[in-house]
């Protein structure tokens, strides 16, 4: 008969921080395919990337200056010991998308973290509604100019351009609602380019005139059409390859012009069936459409 096991010593891992990220397009989590590195805050020669759980969990082990975090017990105890500075540390996670699908971004962390990491930009004061997942912690994405749109979704694009500056509005916000719809999102690219996309709304139902039968003639899926408005946020800031998430979504409200002498501001643009709605400038004195759309931030002169 042999003696029982005795347990020497147990050995215990703390991830110290694990993300998950939400495409509000596709109403689905994003578990692999992204490139997602975390480093120490001013030390962007330190990086380390995350490595995937079974669960679509990015997370992250062996990061600098985390090694008495990371062989922890990770109980009660311990997370009390660990919470808050100045045993913490800020780390900064850069995420981008090889496939072209998502635009790139950062957000900053105190490590180590509790749990799956809860994205809060409660604290930026945005003047556009900032996409919250549903269900579990998840950090949003927004859609790349490039990304190919699916099928029975609509696309409104523009080329966000600085007419104070003379230069592209590079990581400037765009919101689209779209009739009984929550405002949609995108983020403009270093180029200014953006691309929002959302569900098409409902078709528009026939209406009857007074004292006729009801059940009217019904307008052609291909010839219906909705007016989208339209909502901007934008302050020129310095270039960046990854710039701050919740920096981007905090930006102030910005104005969109119809016209390049800046006296009609362009709140509203019409959505039609099956074609991709971009939006424009026109030159007050030719009338031409541009290739860009004027946009200029709150502190600007109009």
């Amino acid at each position: 008969m042999s003696a029982p096991a005795r347990t020497l010593d147990t050995l215990t891992r703390v991830t110290p921080l694990g993300l998950r990220f939400w495409d509000a397009v596709l109403e689905t989590m994003i578990g692999d395919g992204l490139t997602v590195t975390a480093y120490p805050e001013g030390q962007g020669g330190r990086r380390v990337p995350a490595f995937t759980t079974p669960g679509g969990v990015y997370a992250f082990a062996g990061l600098p200056g985390l090694h008495a975090a990371e062989t922890g017990a990770g109980d009660d105890a311990y997370w009390t010991y660990w919470a808050g500075p100045p045993r913490t540390r800020r780390f900064v996670v850069e995420v981008s998308d090889p496939a072209g699908r998502y635009q790139p971004f950062s957000l900053t962390a105190d490590l180590p973290h509790r749990g799956v990491y809860t994205w809060d930009c409660a604290a930026v004061a945005s003047p556009l509604a900032s996409p919250v997942a549903p269900g579990p912690p998840a950090v949003p994405l927004f859609s790349a100019p490039a990304r190919p749109v699916p099928a029975g979704m609509a696309v409104v694009r523009a080329e966000l351009w600085d007419s104070f500056a003379g230069a592209a509005a590079a990581w400037a916000v765009l919101e689209v609602a779209a009739p009984g719809q929550p405002p949609a999102q995108g983020i403009a690219d270093a180029r200014g380019r953006v691309a929002v996309l959302f569900p098409y709304p409902e078709p528009a139902m026939p209406s009857a005139a007074p004292g006729s039968p009801p059940g009217g003639a019904a307008v052609p899926l291909a010839r219906q059409r909705w007016a989208v408005a339209l909502r901007a946020a934008y302050a020129r800031r310095p270039p960046s390859s990854a710039p701050d998430l919740c920096a981007t979504l905090g930006q102030r409200a910005a104005f969109l012009w119809a016209n390049t002498t800046l006296s009609r501001p362009l709140n509203e643009a019409q959505l039609l069936f099956g074609q991709e709605l971009v939006v424009r400038t026109e030159d007050s004195a030719t009338r031409a459409r541009l290739p860009t759309l004027y946009v200029t931030a709150a502190a600007s002169p109009p």
